[in-house]
């Protein structure tokens, strides 16, 4: 388990992992040194430094979530079909379904081709696709003043 002043380097990095040391040391009140430790081993937690994109405005208006559970055994072969797509931000396989991905489109037309195109592909999967109407909260886990825990 991580303590309190590791919590707090971590919370400041996934709020924001442009920010120098120095600043996270002056304004959480702990020493540069103990920020540079900190962050040093918390290196094993983080995954990738990225930026989150507002694909809105880049526009990519149509946003969705698809689950598809696959009967016919080519899990593989629609793993790399997602894969490899250039429209799937987002693929994870899950217990009760093979994958949920999150896709983008600039056009609602695009969109439904994906799908149309997914199910001849794919006849023998159940896909159900969850369109977006507004995105409310993303990566907010352990940012602010959410610690992660139920409390």
């Amino acid at each position: 388990m991580i303590n309190e002043k590791q919590m707090i380097v971590l919370k400041a990095l996934r709020t924001d992992a442009r920010t120098s040391l120095l600043n996270l040391s002056k304004k959480n009140n702990i020493s540069q040194s103990t920020v540079y430790d900190i962050h040093k081993k918390a290196e094993k937690y983080i995954h990738k430094y990225s930026a989150l994109l507002n694909f809105n405005k880049l526009g990519y208006k149509f946003h969705s979530f698809i689950l598809i559970k696959n009967t016919k055994g080519n899990r593989l072969e629609i793993e790399d079909y997602l894969l490899n797509h250039k429209n799937v931000n987002y693929l994870v396989k899950t217990y009760d379904y093979d994958f949920l991905c999150e896709v983008l489109f600039s056009s609602m037309l695009e969109s439904e081709k994906f799908s149309e195109r997914m199910s001849d592909k794919y006849p023998t999967s159940e896909i159900i696709k969850f369109n977006v109407a507004e995105e409310v909260i993303r990566e907010n886990f352990m940012v602010n003043g959410s610690s992660g825990s139920n409390k």
